[in-house]
């Protein structure tokens, strides 16, 4: 394999990531999606701050997820193993989770 970074692969590695994961990225927006609901409807939610808090928390829930497959041995073996390079994985994590963010900020506001 090549470590040079090919669009054919990425966009491969796009859509099979898309195909295994659809029904857990789907509960986990949802989930977010009633975080944020929750915080907006109720008591809780701050319009002081100058930062949105519900952007932050969510911020935060990403940036831990975004790399869990490599917090146990079995799936980090299983992912590194994938025929790609370690700059198209990174690129599809990255743009996977772009695009729940953007979707968050939208719901946040």
């Amino acid at each position: 394999m090549e470590n040079i970074f090919s669009f054919k692969r990425l966009f491969l590695l796009l859509k099979s990531n898309m195909i295994e994961t659809w029904r857990y990225d789907l509960r986990f927006f949802l989930s977010l999606a009633g975080f944020i609901a929750f915080f907006r409807f109720c008591e809780f939610y701050p319009d002081c701050f100058p930062i949105n808090f519900v952007v932050v928390c969510v911020a935060l829930v990403l940036g831990g997820v975004a790399f869990r497959r490599l917090s146990n041995q079995p799936s980090a073996i299983a992912y590194l193993n994938l025929p790609a390079s370690t700059l198209e994985k990174t690129v599809t994590i990255l743009l996977k989770y772009q695009v729940f963010s953007v979707a968050i900020i939208i719901l946040a506001n």
